[in-house]
């Protein structure tokens, strides 16, 4: 797990509007390992993963790529993501930001797409917020989502997520934790829980690099 603290939303809220909108080509990347639990009756192992992102971003226009190893899954060995979007500076340091988005997986190939609308502000000095509409066409469906961000320290970060899918009438959550080794180096710990699924307890440890 990469650690995201905001979902889909994180970079409203993780990257001011200045560098968003950088007049010049910045990119950034991380890869991560990631070790998972099973939380239903206590800790049980899960499985191990290798987690990668990389997004280029020029004039506010970003495209990304992000990865994951499936080595539990019998006729994949990983998924994929390609987004391409825009942010946006609004008044009083917000932003807001579409992004495109396909999936796939490496064998079976394409699996859907989706396009998300998201808009993230400050809230304090150290606590920001996102809410973003995930509308997938091919589905005709919408997700909500809504996150906050709490910077406790310059090595400590906290954060929460709740969202409600409309294809399954799904309520899902996620409580997220990370700690800054280095400026490059983050160990996080992430909690994922939803109404047709049992909890996940997810950690890691990833490098970053670029910016």
């Amino acid at each position: 797990m990469i650690y995201r603290p905001l979902g889909l939303m994180a970079g409203l809220v993780l990257l001011p509007a200045s560098a968003a909108l950088a007049e010049e080509v910045s990119f950034a990347a991380t890869i991560a390992a990631n070790a998972a639990y099973d939380t239903d009756g206590g800790l049980s192992y899960s499985g191990a993963s290798i987690e990668g992102s990389g997004e280029m971003s020029y004039y506010g226009f970003h495209t990304g790529l992000w990865f994951e190893t499936l080595p539990d899954d019998p006729a994949d060995n990983a998924e994929i993501e390609l987004s391409f979007g825009y942010t946006g500076a609004l008044p009083g340091e917000a932003e807001w930001d579409v992004t495109y988005t396909r999936y796939y997986l490496d064998e079976s190939g394409y699996q859907g797409h989706d396009i998300a609308l998201g808009l993230g502000a400050p809230i304090t000095g150290r606590l920001s917020g996102a809410v973003a509409a995930i509308y997938e066409p091919e589905g005709e469906t919408v997700d909500f989502e809504a996150a906050l961000e709490f910077a406790a320290t310059d090595k400590w970060t906290f954060s929460a997520l709740a969202g409600k899918s409309e294809a399954d009438d799904n309520l899902y959550t996620e409580l997220g934790a990370g700690y800054a080794l280095t400026d490059q180096v983050t160990v996080g710990a992430l909690y994922e829980d939803a109404d047709d699924t049992d909890g996940t307890l997810t950690f890691s440890v990833s490098y970053a690099f670029g910016g």
